[in-house]
């Protein structure tokens, strides 16, 4: 699937991606923020959403964002708070999705 999401962003941004470890250490471990790397997976989710893709949710959960808060070190109480808060990140870039297709409008 991390192929997949290389591939996405390579369609999306018109440049070939070799290799998800370097895009995941510029965006995510070398960066002050994630910024970035949302704005990349809102491109990618919005993109698998017009185009109706049914893998759009294993997808986006290989994506910058989700995969640097799955590495960050956790306790069993803290994995809880992980799941909940992935389910609230999807439902944001769906939020955020949908804005972008009716200011495209």
């Amino acid at each position: 699937m991390k192929e997949k999401y290389l591939g996405l962003l390579g369609n999306i941004f018109y440049q070939q991606i070799y290799s998800y470890e370097n895009l995941y250490e510029r965006l995510v471990l070398a960066s002050p923020d994630l910024l970035i790397a949302q704005e990349f997976n809102l491109y990618v989710f919005n993109y698998l959403k017009q185009k109706q893709d049914d893998n759009l949710l294993d997808s986006i959960k290989q994506g910058l964002v989700i995969q640097a808060l799955k590495s960050i070190p956790t306790n069993l109480k803290t994995y809880e708070y992980l799941k909940y808060l992935e389910k609230l990140y999807l439902q944001i870039l769906k939020y955020f999705s949908e804005e972008m297709m009716i200011s495209e409008e």
